[in-house]
């Protein structure tokens, strides 16, 4: 290797470097913000700000969809960012409308903090564009700084206005805000020239809704359950619930950063004609072991773990963590799954996601009568859905996918939690 190429390549590991540390920042930031807002307030208004800071993850999920588009085909961006402030405006002005059966199905004290986030939703899909170009040059530098803006500015807003007494409606202000700055910040990447139009409409948007479809899944399996208890559970469960549900994914975002550094390695092999399955087993492995020294501390340290990052106010849920971190163990090692076969352009795991999510909603609608029946229904749909995953990867195995080239780079995504 020359002298040049080598440089290059030390430049462009250390700028991946610098982003992964900036996506350990940007979690721990919002992570921060979630743990500070509980001990601000009541688990009653705890509830309804997590519930928004939920509806914002939703829609980071969709907004993603508009990311890797842009990152996958940088010549496309100008019809993704008609699309997404279209699209985003569309979706603006229904959710205004419905602002108040919204309000009323989430019991929730004012119609405000819900068109506040409406508002966003644009912002939200055209910045995701210009974040997705960013990636897509391998402007790290630039990416990073676009999520740390949005993290602290909402951070430090946000729980000023909740301090102040703002409730809701501080939170939704201090997405807004977070939102208009990140995309100050990335909008210069949309101007830069794009190269020479490509005639794979049809691919890019095959492309766009395949992922968008599994985007949508993970909304249903991350936090329909959040929702629903919004709804079914009176304002005080639902905060206690919520914090649960927090302290629980920890599972979740500790080994997100695995597949996001393991699995763009799956691509290169595949392309290559290599194997990949030492890639997956060990990805697997990796995660297991994380998983069960949590699911270990949750079952041995529950009150403990509590009180430290919560209160005592919260210390009802303490003996339902363990179950909590289960499921989402589960749903973790699924996830290895999942993007494995994404990563060798195989999607009918997409669908079986999909499923997963309406199970776990079904089961939740028709048993939710306390805590204990809400967990169990999601630790039921994790295991059918890893159950039916083990299955589908036995039958299928590893072998190199027919379409290498077209290797799928939801892999390669950079997704830094927004709770």
């Amino acid at each position: 290797m020359s002298i040049p190429s080598l440089r290059k390549y030390r430049s462009l590991l250390g700028d991946g470097a610098l982003l992964m540390a900036s996506a350990l920042l940007v979690n721990l930031g919002n992570y921060a913000f979630n743990l500070l807002a509980g001990r601000l307030v009541t688990p009653a208004v705890f509830g309804e700000i997590s519930l928004l800071v939920t509806l914002l993850l939703a829609l980071s999920f969709v907004a993603m969809a508009f990311q890797l588009t842009a990152s996958r085909y940088p010549h496309t961006r100008g019809r993704l960012v008609r699309v997404a402030w279209q699209s985003g405006a569309a979706l603006a002005v229904v959710t205004v409308a419905l602002s108040e059966p919204i309000r009323h199905f989430f019991q929730l004290a004012a119609v405000w903090p819900i068109v506040l986030l409406a508002l966003s939703i644009p912002v939200y899909f055209a910045m995701s564009v210009a974040r997705g170009t960013l990636q897509g040059q391998l402007n790290y530098r630039r990416l990073a700084a676009t999520y740390q803006i949005e993290v602290w500015v909402r951070l430090g807003l946000g729980l000023s206005l909740i301090y102040a007494g703002w409730g809701g409606l501080g939170v939704s202000i201090g997405l807004l805000a977070s939102l208009l700055a990140c995309y100050g910040l990335s909008r210069p990447a949309l101007s830069q020239p794009a190269g020479a139009p490509a005639e794979e409409t049809g691919l890019v948007w095959s492309f766009f809704g395949t992922t968008l479809c599994y985007e949508l899944s993970q909304v249903l399996i991350n936090n329909s359950d959040v929702m629903l208890v919004k709804h079914y559970l009176p304002d005080h469960d639902a905060g206690l619930y919520t914090a649960l549900s927090m302290i629980g994914r920890v599972v979740y975002f500790a080994t997100w950063s695995v597949v996001m550094v393991l699995f763009p390695k799956v691509v290169e092999q595949q392309r290559q004609g290599l194997p990949t399955g030492h890639l997956f087993w060990g990805s697997l492995g990796i995660v297991g072991a994380i998983s069960g020294v949590i699911v270990a501390a949750c079952t041995l340290l529950p009150d403990l773990i509590v009180r430290i990052l919560f209160g005592p106010p919260y210390l009802a849920v303490a003996p339902y963590l363990w179950q909590y971190a289960l499921a989402t163990s589960l749903f973790a090692l699924a996830n290895v799954f999942v993007y494995y076969h994404l990563s060798l352009d195989r999607r009918r795991p997409v669908w079986l996601s999909g499923m997963a999510g309406l199970l776990q909603i079904g089961l939740i609608m028709v048993w939710h009568g306390s805590f204990q029946a809400i967990i169990a229904d999601q630790l039921v749909a994790m295991l059918v859905f890893l159950l039916v995953l083990v299955v589908y990867h036995a039958t299928t195995g590893a072998a190199p996918s027919a379409t290498a080239e077209n290797a799928d780079s939801t892999s390669q995504q950079y997704r830094p939690s927004a709770t």
